[in-house]
């Protein structure tokens, strides 16, 4: 800001300060009932707005809550319940002798022990 916005500023002020000074009282009265009808109708806004927000966030957060327990839930349920373990000395004498092939078909060696045990 330059010296001379900063003088123009000042000057300003000045003038609206004594002006305020120098109003009657039925216009003193009419800003105070202005300012207090401004205020009562902001708080009143403020009133009707807030529970609809509050409302609107209550089912919200419970829809999430809920589908995020039924997701918990349905992996829960979609995990197998017995899968064949099978023992580190079958785990050695299966991979004695074999190469990095043996590992790519784990599944199928622990497929064959589930249907040799059943």
């Amino acid at each position: 800001m330059s010296d001379e916005e900063r003088t123009m500023e000042q000057g300003a002020k000045r003038l609206l300060d004594g002006a305020a000074r120098n109003l009657d009282a039925q216009t003193l009265t009419r800003l105070r009932h202005a300012r207090a009808e401004a205020w009562r109708r902001a708080e009143e806004a403020n009133r009707d707005r807030t529970p609809g927000r509050a409302a609107w966030w209550l089912p919200v957060g419970a829809v999430a809550a809920g589908l995020a327990l039924g997701v918990a839930v349905a992996l829960w349920m979609a995990q197998p319940r017995h899968l064949p373990v099978l023992a580190a000395e079958d785990l050695e004498l299966l991979a004695a002798g074999e190469g990095p092939e043996f590992y790519a078909d784990l599944e199928f060696y622990q497929w064959v022990a589930l249907h040799e045990a059943g």
